[in-house]
């Protein structure tokens, strides 16, 4: 009896902000790995986003694709190699969201030492996330650039301008971009 040596089901994937996270089940008869294709258009374009994910032992996989752009339509297929051929499962389509305005929550909070910052950007411009003490002073400039739409982040290690530790305290994130602005409040402890 002649059996199809992998059996693909359940592809689906997910979008977020930022990432669109691809899932899928198989049933394999043999070693084979995978890959992540991801394309434009439904009817061609196709270029692996993963790299080859070994299917040894396994019968669940996901693959996060951290380079999708914010609102855009894409489509994915999951590729399997058999006997040194590849197949392909059919497109699923993901329209990921578009891209919005915001500071999110400093990490940790509060602080002994350095402090993530993420952001968002809905549209490509002059940004500027800056830190300032609770008299409305800057302390420091962490980004001052063009960015392009879409999540980023940047790291503030708790020191001022000038390289010198701030003091024990609350102070504030602010970001802003295109007539936006955002704040958030930290907490600096030593």
């Amino acid at each position: 009896m002649n059996t199809t040596p992998v059996a693909v089901a359940d592809l689906f994937a997910e979008p977020a902000q930022g990432s669109v996270d691809v899932h899928w089940s198989a049933f394999l008869d043999g070693p084979t790995v995978f890959e992540v294709q991801r394309a434009e258009r439904w009817d061609g374009g196709y270029t692996a986003v993963s790299p080859r994910i070994d299917a040894a032992g396994k019968t669940a996989f996901h693959f996060v694709d951290q380079s999708a752009w914010p609102g855009t339509e894409y489509f994915y297929k999951v590729g399997y190699l058999i006997a040194g051929a590849w197949h392909f499962t059919g497109a699923i389509r993901i329209q990921t969201p578009a891209a919005i305005f915001a500071l999110s929550t400093p990490s940790p909070n509060p602080s002994r030492g350095p402090v993530r910052l993420g952001l968002e950007l809905a549209s490509r411009g002059a940004a500027r996330l800056e830190i300032f003490d609770p008299a409305g002073r800057r302390v420091r400039t962490l980004v001052s650039a063009t960015m392009e739409a879409g999540m980023g982040s940047a790291e503030w290690d708790g020191r001022s301008a000038n390289g010198e530790a701030v003091a024990t305290g609350t102070y504030f994130a602010r970001l802003s971009s295109g007539g936006k602005v955002a704040h958030r409040r930290l907490v600096v402890m030593r």
